[in-house]
């Protein structure tokens, strides 16, 4: 399997978080519910 990268970011477009999951990792991601977020 290929990596894949996720990108999440708020409606003010600053990059929140950024990872390069590998399948041997499993990352776990916590946001705050009050902001809007979308994945790209």
């Amino acid at each position: 399997m290929r990596s894949f990268r996720l990108a999440v970011s708020n409606k003010a477009g600053e990059s929140l978080i950024f990872f390069e999951k590998l399948p041997s990792q499993t990352i776990l991601v916590s946001l705050s519910a009050k902001d809007n977020i979308t994945t790209r």
